[in-house]
């Protein structure tokens, strides 16, 4: 999975944002929560959905079928923002 060209994190009052520097989403962008981010990074190094459910087990010691919900969550919201 990738993110797609023109999407960046940013970090603004200390809290992270998909933004979009993208001339026809001006404007656009998601707030992202700790895991979001922590998603978000994975996406950037090109994590597949296997490995963002590998790294949110790792990071949080949470189930792996709970882990494996909140990517598909996750993956919905950034849908848009990714590749196809």
């Amino acid at each position: 999975m990738k993110i797609r060209d023109g999407y960046i994190l940013r970090r603004i009052a200390g809290t992270a944002f998909a933004v979009s520097v993208r001339p026809e989403d001006a404007g656009a962008m998601v707030r992202l929560n700790e895991t979001g981010e922590l998603l978000w990074r994975a996406l950037e190094e090109g994590a597949d959905e296997s490995a963002l459910v590998s790294a949110l087990c790792a990071e949080y010691d949470v189930d792996g079928a709970v882990a494996r919900a909140d990517v598909l969550h996750f993956l919905a919201s950034v849908a848009p923002m990714l590749e196809q």
